[in-house]
């Protein structure tokens, strides 16, 4: 969602269509090489309506699928996020914390012909004034396994440690003071020329999130996607939001806690919108973001749904008034009659 960026002798631009729940988003991307974002994000649904919930962490079990080598300047992607819109001071600033396996031409200007895991970052400053990117290659995958990632906040007061880990060994700790909790998301991402590659396969299970226990005055748990949302203050069960970038790959939900993505997926409706946002080539110097969005990390999407259970509240509150006047008349009415 940023202005085109010319980049050698081409300029970078592509529209791709998110479609969530029977619903057409129009959401713009980049170029020669185009960016496939299928994801389930974690969603509760209040009196209010239905929106993005704000957790302490996220887990899941990715399998690393047998995937051909994507070609030069080409990446496949599968990953879980933590995210925050809304971190730095009068600004519409993204940050996150990412980690799972790619393969390909990673951020960091390196190609991987073999599956690697990694960790991925867009963190505010200490003085909150900008954020800082990095990626860290882990070490390789082998294909047709299953490992756990997660990422947490202890959510330590004003300032917190973000931890992230792979199979249950430790790979980040940052110590950080605006990033103590955000959306959860897991996803595959593939950037790659059209048409979508059939080779783009993933499948998540066991999916976590780690929140209060209640709104007020209680700590916090891991729990499986479904369970209450104690951090909403009308919360209730939280569920998976699919989402899928069309064309691209299709998402299969298999449960709450559990869904694969893969072969061609079945949109509808058209494509709009103006918005663009750049895709940088791992050899044009600044480091390409792995994450989508505007700069990275999870989609924005659309980040509320109206519940129908507000239209009826919404109703009582307005009737009521006049009901209880129209009764009160009626009242005196009789009482005069008398």
């Amino acid at each position: 969602m940023r202005t085109s960026k010319r980049i050698g002798s081409f300029t970078c631009v592509l529209l791709v269509t998110a479609t969530l729940l029977g619903s057409t988003l129009s959401i713009p991307v980049s170029a020669d090489i185009y960016v496939f974002e299928s994801f389930n994000r974690l969603s509760t649904c209040t009196l209010f309506g239905c929106g993005p919930t704000e957790v302490y962490g996220l887990g899941a079990s990715i399998l690393v699928n047998s995937e051909a080598t994507p070609g030069a300047g080409q990446i496949l992607v599968e990953w879980i996020s933590l995210d925050n819109f809304d971190s730095l001071p009068f600004t519409s600033s993204h940050v996150w914390m990412q980690t799972g396996y790619a393969i390909g031409a990673l951020p960091d200007g390196t190609f991987a012909s073999q599956p690697v895991f990694y960790t991925e970052s867009n963190l505010p400053t200490f003085d909150n004034s900008g954020t800082v990117y990095t990626f860290h290659n882990k070490g390789a995958a082998a294909f047709g396994t299953w490992h756990s990632f997660k990422i947490w906040s202890d959510g330590g007061g004003s300032i917190s440690t973000v931890f992230v880990s792979i199979d249950g060994v430790q790979q980040e700790a940052v110590r950080e003071q605006y990033f103590l909790q955000g959306r959860a998301t897991g996803a595959l991402e593939a950037h790659e020329a059209l048409p979508p590659q059939p080779d783009g396969n993933g499948h998540w299970t066991s999916l976590q999130f780690y929140g209060p226990d209640c709104y007020v005055g209680c700590g916090a748990s891991w729990k499986a996607w479904g369970s209450f949302d104690g951090n909403s203050l009308f919360g209730g069960s939280t569920s998976a939001q699919g989402f899928i970038f069309c064309p691209g790959y299709a998402l299969q939900e298999i449960s709450t806690t559990e869904f694969t993505v893969g072969g061609a997926a079945q949109c509808g409706g058209g494509v709009g919108g103006s918005g663009r946002r750049t895709f940088v080539p791992p050899a044009a110097a600044s480091p390409r973001l792995i994450g989508p969005g505007p700069n990275g990390g999870a989609p924005e999407g659309p980040s509320f749904t109206p519940n129908p259970i507000t239209y009826w509240l919404v109703g009582i509150l307005v009737a009521a008034p006049a009901i209880y006047g129209a009764y009160r008349i009626r009242k005196r009415r009789m009482a005069k009659r008398k």
